[in-house]
């Protein structure tokens, strides 16, 4: 997929190199997306809805691991 594209590394260089956390990530999607999407990779987000998102997302999968763990440890 596209996605598979978007390089790590890459992304933790432009946030040294700008100081913005999100900078490198939109730089890299608007290179994978095809047009017409592309002018709207970045349009009316803003880098605290995409880190809000990212950090909900992240504490789902934090959730499920740790109420599992726990269940055993009760269990």
């Amino acid at each position: 997929t596209k996605i598979d594209r978007l390089e790590l590394s890459r992304w933790q260089k432009d946030y040294v190199d700008t100081g913005h956390s999100m900078l490198g990530l939109i730089r890299q999607m608007e290179e994978i997306v095809d047009l017409p999407g592309k002018k709207y990779v970045y349009f009316g987000a803003t880098v605290q809805d995409i880190t809000d998102t990212w950090t909900s997302l992240a504490l789902v999968e934090v959730w499920t691991v740790l109420y599992q763990e726990t269940a055993e440890i009760r269990d």
